[in-house]
């Protein structure tokens, strides 16, 4: 008997499974392969998930993000000068096992599965096994946009702040930003 239907049947889990297929991801570059969100829960729940897959070399490269969203219409004086928004709750899980994420009442949660592997994957598909006890529960996947690369070279004249950027956008838009610094 496996750990999930062991979860099911004497536990009172719900099992809710999504395929994930991800396209062709290039050595050391980095990818978003699924992005979901949770709407706000009724009560606190522990939720447990595991990944399974064909290919272990790439799943152990992922790593599962679960961010708390903030109300999308507060930002404050700072945030607002800065351009940086502080997220206090942000957890990052790796792939390896089940895992146990305890989700708050009333909070709107953001799932992000990402990672970079040293090698080529081809195309490909695993299976996001949630368990829950809660029937209402509902992961919903969103779009994901291919992810634009920007390179600048570092000057050794520049001191202090190597970038800054900022990004407007009409309505909510959820982005990732990846950074990666290479001394040459």
């Amino acid at each position: 008997m496996s750990v999930g239907e062991y979860l099911c049947k004497f536990e009172n889990y719900q099992q809710k499974t999504l395929t994930v297929d991800y396209n062709n991801i290039d050595k050391d570059k980095y990818m978003v392969v699924f992005k979901g969100s949770i709407s706000e829960l009724e009560e606190d729940q522990n939720i447990l998930v595991k990944v399974s897959g064909n290919d272990l070399a790439f799943l152990r490269f992922l790593r599962l993000k679960v961010i708390e969203l903030k109300d999308k219409d507060y930002v404050s004086n700072e945030e607002f000068k800065t351009g940086v928004v502080d997220r206090n709750e942000e957890r990052s899980y790796v792939l390896t096992n089940l895992i146990k994420i305890h989700l708050e009442a009333g909070k709107k949660y953001l799932f992000i599965i990402e990672g970079t592997t040293p090698f080529v994957c081809q195309d490909g598909s695993f299976d996001l096994n949630l368990f829950c006890k809660n029937e209402n529960f509902e992961l919903q996947s969103m779009d994901l946009i291919d992810p634009v690369e920007y390179v600048d070279k570092y000057q050794p004249t520049k001191y202090g702040i190597l970038f800054r950027e900022r990004l407007f956008v009409n309505h909510e838009v959820q982005g990732s930003f990846h950074v990666r610094c290479c001394l040459m």
